[in-house]
């Protein structure tokens, strides 16, 4: 299958094979994201080692995984002094590739934490690898990825042994943006508005594995009932098969994202700490930070405030999804999905995933208003008296408050709501330096209806078409 965007990704790639030395690259993301398929269909047959690491085996059983490549795939003579552990493995590889000449040679570890089983010497042999041989050379692009973003983060990028600095280049992979995922359901053969794209966005966010499950035989609606709600619903189970293949003790990360998904604009620290009676310490430290590494949290420092009142939301699409709905209902209900479009919890619901959607496509919104050029901070602020869930601290001196509203048809800008805009303005007003513009934006699926508090409060306008470019 071609891949689907993934532009800046392979340039990076293409970049990769032209250098002129050789390079530790680093490829890291949620689980379900496309790691593995997008570095297979860039590189092809171009590989000259290629191995997956095996989930949960002992040491001797990877050890003889990765001989077994070898010996099949490499010429390796069977027997031949088979290694008995890493530096050997790893020494038996650098034999292989002398082989080879002197063309670029492209080695591709794939699900790196699973080979470095514990006690094992696995990091150290790899050190040994690229610091003794590999970097001295200009012909090795050694590639390593893993799905446990946080283990890639602690033990590769932040590794305090001989692995510090030694990554070239790093690659986050991200889901799919609105774009991105319109094309793969166009080369899926599905003929859909991008409003129903927007919509199916909200229950699987740019995930790729999820995508690849629709079936265009069905609607949207029955695909997500199809693929959530039924008794053999393929997605019933993958909440915790996500957490438990991504964490190694994952009861108090899946607490966590359960106390955020109670509060759906987020929560500071101290409030997390009281909800889950987790000890103020390192500990819970680390589980946030592996949760925002892997991508189902986000941290946002509140504008004005200090790094203690930054506020922690659960941004991942899918948990959030099943939270709200698949962990609330049976599998024996016929048509759940679509017998809760447009109730008031599904309401609710798409106004905030449409939020989430306008903060992940913030560059599309500064795009629409021409200032992709002027350096910029994305924040949120909020105090006692007024909350904006998407604020542009901009360095021309200019604040944009982007007020977003999800709706089925161009929203109406009443007296009411009016007054609700101009109470923000005058709140963050006292909260921001004089010097300060504020410029405000409304963000919505359609468009607003002509009114005349538009050109009172409004300074611009950006719809759902504008995050398809």
């Amino acid at each position: 299958m071609k891949i689907i965007g993934r532009i800046e990704e392979q340039q990076e790639f293409n970049r990769i094979l032209a250098s002129q030395k050789s390079e530790f690259v680093t490829i890291f993301g949620r689980r379900r994201i496309g790691k593995t398929f997008l570095v297979r269909e860039h590189f092809k047959d171009a590989f000259a080692f290629y191995v997956t690491g095996l989930d949960k085996p002992s040491k001797k059983e990877q050890l003889d995984n990765f001989y077994r490549v070898l010996l099949h795939k490499h010429s390796l003579k069977k027997n031949e002094n088979k290694a008995t552990d890493w530096p050997g493995a790893f020494e038996h590889l650098k034999q292989y590739l002398q082989k080879l000449g002197t063309r670029k040679k492209v080695i591709f570890l794939d699900e790196l934490p699973w080979m470095a089983t514990a006690q094992s010497n696995f990091l150290a042999a790899l050190d040994n690898f690229w610091n003794h041989w590999a970097s001295a050379r200009t012909d090795i692009v050694l590639i390593v990825c893993g799905s446990a973003a946080s283990w890639i983060i602690k033990n590769i990028l932040r590794n305090k042994g001989g692995l510090h600095n030694r990554v070239t280049r790093r690659i986050q992979l991200l889901p799919f943006t609105l774009t991105e995922t319109e094309l793969f359901l166009k080369k899926r053969k599905f003929s859909i508005s991008r409003y129903e794209v927007a919509k199916l966005y909200m229950s699987f966010g740019g995930i790729p594995f999820y995508l690849d499950l629709l079936d265009n035989a069905f609607t949207i609606t029955q695909n997500v009932d199809r693929l959530c709600f039924t008794q053999n619903a393929i997605l019933r189970n993958e909440f915790n098969e996500l957490y438990a293949s991504l964490f190694k003790n994952p009861n108090n990360h899946i607490l966590i994202v359960k106390i955020l998904g109670q509060k759906a604009r987020g929560m500071n620290r101290a409030e997390i700490l009281k909800l889950s009676k987790l000890s103020n310490a390192g500990s819970t430290t680390r589980i946030l930070e592996e949760l925002e590494q892997s991508g189902f949290i986000t941290k946002y420092n509140n504008f004005n405030k200090s790094s203690r009142d930054a506020i922690y939301q659960l941004t991942d699409y899918f948990t959030l999804f099943h939270f709200r709905f698949i962990s609330k209902v049976s599998m024996l209900d016929k048509n759940t999905w679509i017998k809760k479009i447009d109730n008031p919890e599904y309401r609710t619901w798409t106004g905030f995933t449409f939020e989430l959607i306008c903060i992940h496509h913030v560059e599309n919104i500064k795009k629409a208003l021409g200032i992709t050029g002027i350096e910029t901070h994305t924040t949120v602020w909020q105090n006692k008296n007024a909350q904006i869930d998407l604020l542009i601290d901009r360095r021309d001196n200019v604040i944009t408050i982007c007020e977003i509203k999800y709706s089925l048809e161009s929203f109406t800008i009443n007296k009411k709501y009016f007054e609700n805009l101009q109470n923000k303005v005058a709140t963050l007003r006292k909260d921001i330096s004089l010097s300060k513009s504020i410029q405000v934006i409304m963000v919505t699926t359609f468009g607003l209806v002509k009114s005349k508090y538009n050109s009172l409060i409004v300074n611009a306008s950006v719809t759902l078409n504008d995050f398809f470019n």
